[in-house]
């Protein structure tokens, strides 16, 4: 798979400008990954899930 130098900007142009219009609209309380669901626990069957029990340094 190759990556573009900036997939920000290949996206981008990709969009039309009401729907970049309508993303910048968008209401980050709502639809961000701060909201309180997105910072729970992970279901511990969720495929693919894993709690990390260690610090990992790199």
């Amino acid at each position: 798979m190759a990556f573009a130098e900036n997939s920000h900007d290949v996206i981008v142009s990709c969009l039309s400008k009401q729907t970049l219009q309508e993303i910048e609209g968008l209401d980050p309380a709502q639809c961000g990954f701060g909201r309180e669901e997105c910072c729970e626990p992970l279901p511990a069957k969720l495929p693919g899930s894993m709690a990390l029990k260690e610090h990992l340094f790199f």
